[in-house]
This record gives structure tokens, sequence and C-alpha cells, in this order.
């Protein structure tokens, strides 16, 4: 499914939004699905996570989420997660009915509640102002499970964007490595 997708987002008109975006990754995996399912049922189950940020020339930075791979906004100084994971446990935090503590405990924290797939999606879109100097990492849940952000906040300040990327990878797996670890760490310059 995520390749899938990033096959479709390499082929995307470059100028679209970021919900546009997402809705054509999703569109790609559900005609797959579709157009395969006869042959091979066992597609229906195809998903994946998406989050992807739309660089443009101005100061701001569109973030396109859905699941609960994540975007951080690094300032200089503070790591800030942009987006909010998608999955049962953290809708009951936002619903009100658990602590993080509470829902951290019971085994569906990380079923994931919204992904791209066969079903019905939604896309979760934040804007992100951007200064020269500043870093937005995109990850999956295989890094962030790993590290605690004062450990990602470190490590995507250091050395160039490729160099910071490589240092996460390197720490998540020297932390168990436990599930798919990407990474990709972006600096705004002049």
């Amino acid at each position: 499914a995520s390749q899938c997708a990033i096959e479709a987002l390499v082929d995307a008109d470059p100028t679209l939004g970021a919900t546009e975006l997402v809705r054509i990754a999703h569109e790609a995996i559900f005609h797959r699905i579709v157009a395969e399912m006869d042959t091979r049922r066992e597609l229906i189950q195809m998903a994946t996570t998406l989050t992807l940020a739309v660089l443009g020339n101005d100061d701001i930075v569109e973030i396109g989420h859905v699941g609960d791979s994540r975007a951080y906004h690094h300032d200089g100084e503070s790591l800030i997660q942009v987006t909010e994971d998608h999955t049962h446990g953290m809708d009951l935090v936002t619903a009100g009915e658990l602590t993080v503590k509470e829902a951290k405990a019971s085994p569906d924290w990380h079923v994931l509640s919204n992904y791209l797939g066969f079903e019905s999606f939604r896309v979760a879109t934040h804007r992100v102002p951007m200064r020269i100097g500043d870093r937005l990492l995109l990850c999956s849940d295989g890094l962030s499970n790993m590290l605690t952000d004062h450990e990602m906040a470190v490590l995507v300040s250091t050395g160039t964007p490729a160099d910071a990327a490589a240092s996460l990878i390197s720490a998540a797996n020297e932390a168990g490595g436990l599930d798919n670890i990407s990474v990709v760490v972006v600096e705004a310059i002049e």
C-alpha cells in the first residue's frame, strides 16, 4: 500500500495541496484493491499511513496526515509534534474518555482508526510556519515509538538534514528497531 501511494504521489501534480495529494494516494490504493480483488482477495486488507509536506515558496508548509506516522517542527530550540495519531487509543483521549496514560495501557492504543486503503478516511491538515534554519521531521511510528521527543529533538538538530535522518534511524535501531523506520528531515533555507 505504501509503495502504491508513493508511486501515485511521484506522478501527481506538484502544485496540488496536501488534501488533494492524500486523496490521490488513497485512490491509487483503492483502485489497485478493486482491480485485483477477484484474484488477490487479501488485498482488501491493504492499507497505509501517510504524512506528507507540501513545500512552497513562502514560509508556510502544509502537512497532510492520515494514520500514526507523524510530523514534527523543530524551531532550533523545541521539537513540537504537529500531527495527532489516528489510533483507537488517541481517539478515546480526544473524546475525553481516557487519559493518555490510561490509553497507552490499552491493547487498542496503536490500532489505527484512520488509514488509506479500502475504507473511507479523513485527512488532517496543518499549516506550519517555517523560518530559516527550522527543520521539519516526518517519520513513521517505527521512529516515534522507539525514541523520546527529547532524543529526537537532539538528533534532528544535529548536522545536515541527511546526517540527522541517518542518526535518527540509527538511534531507533539501537533502541530495538521494532518496526519499519521511515524518516525525512527538511530544513528551511534562504
